[in-house]
């Protein structure tokens, strides 16, 4: 049990020497790159673009698509399930996505098949795969309507409330729950020194970790030499046809290529030191929470998520490093009120 059964082996496996699937110690931290980076908000073409850029191909040896990045991103076999035919088998495979990160992945594709584009839609909605329901676990998604007299107004919605009528979550004013999370993260993460330094030490352990790119494009460079070889043993045999010279003209187009990606990748990986990684954090302290390029930056890189409750939002941040949970009526007191001058007092709560 456990056998490949697809012919192909899935991305992030190999096929072991008893022909049962094991990690592919090289491949597989690819697929967990995606998933994080999906997990974290980054859209499907910005992710096939960097792996793309990097000289990374797909189980069939081909460039990322949005359509292979999507069947990566459902493949339940990094969940350790072994599938034959209608058999689903659990805990058969090792595991490379752990369940709560793949079902948030899920959650993120369902919300976004369902939502319109951010750069279609009339008002842009920042917090768009960030924020969660706390209730049913389902996305909430921008929503606008239109008053009596006229007046538009924005917010998120719930998708279980909204598609299946299974939640009762109240709507949230789309400007209340997003000025607090740029004013509520720069507080608790930004305006410390102290988790400051911390966040600077984690980025710089971070950085001494060994890069994906690397090891993968040096695996295809080594398979693309294997390749050559076998070829020009071929060629020696006496098999000579113009699609083997086709082929082999291939083959070393591509060794080329691995060639100087593995340089550029040598030689672009840039390292920061830690002071140089204060200072950039620092520059977000001080910047104006109704500026949106301002509230974008604050919520792209440091928020992670949010999740709403009837009496409380949970926030949690990318490096911070936990959770921090704010009363929603003392939210929505002090955004009614001046929510940038509440916001100390806010966060204390």
């Amino acid at each position: 049990m456990g056998k490949n059964n697809d012919g192909q082996v899935t991305l992030g496996y190999r096929t072991g020497a008893d022909g049962v699937l094991e990690i592919d110690p090289k491949t597989a931290p690819i697929v967990k790159e995606i998933f994080q980076r999906y997990d974290d908000g980054e859209l499907m073409k910005d992710i096939v673009d960097s792996l793309n850029s990097r000289g990374l191909l797909t189980a069939a040896g081909k460039p990322f698509r949005i359509a292979s990045l999507g069947t990566v991103l459902k493949n339940r076999k990094y969940l350790g399930e072994y599938h034959y035919r209608t058999i689903c088998i659990p805990n058969k495979l090792p595991v490379i996505i752990e369940k709560d990160q793949f079902e948030r992945v899920q959650q993120r594709m369902e919300s976004n098949r369902h939502a319109p584009a951010k750069a279609k839609a009339d008002e842009e909605y920042l917090l768009t795969t960030k924020l969660f329901c706390g209730k049913c676990g389902k996305m909430l998604a921008g929503e606008s309507g239109t008053s009596r007299t006229g007046a538009k107004h924005y917010y998120y919605k719930c998708a279980g409330a909204k598609h299946e009528h299974s939640c009762k979550l109240k709507a949230i004013k789309k400007q209340l729950i997003e000025r607090a999370a740029v004013i509520i993260t720069v507080d608790k993460v930004l305006s410390n020194d102290e988790t400051i330094e911390r966040l600077a030490d984690a980025i710089v352990k971070l950085q001494s970790k060994e890069d994906t790119t690397i090891p993968a494009l040096r695996e295809q460079l080594k398979e693309c030499e294997k390749g050559i070889e076998n070829m020009l043993n071929g060629i020696q045999a006496g098999v000579l046809t113009p699609s083997t010279k086709e082929r082999l003209d291939q083959l070393e187009t591509r060794r080329s290529d691995l060639n100087i990606s593995i340089m550029q990748a040598e030689l672009t990986r840039p390292k920061y030191t830690k002071q140089q990684i204060v200072e950039w954090i620092s520059q977000f302290k001080h910047g104006n929470p109704n500026d949106l390029n301002y509230q974008k930056q604050i919520i792209d890189i440091f928020l992670n998520s949010i999740y709403v409750y009837d009496d409380r939002y949970v926030f949690t941040y990318k490096f911070h490093g936990g959770t921090e949970t704010i009363p929603r009526e003392a939210v929505e007191e002090a955004f009614g009120s001046d929510l940038t001058r509440l916001a100390p007092h806010l966060c204390e709560l």
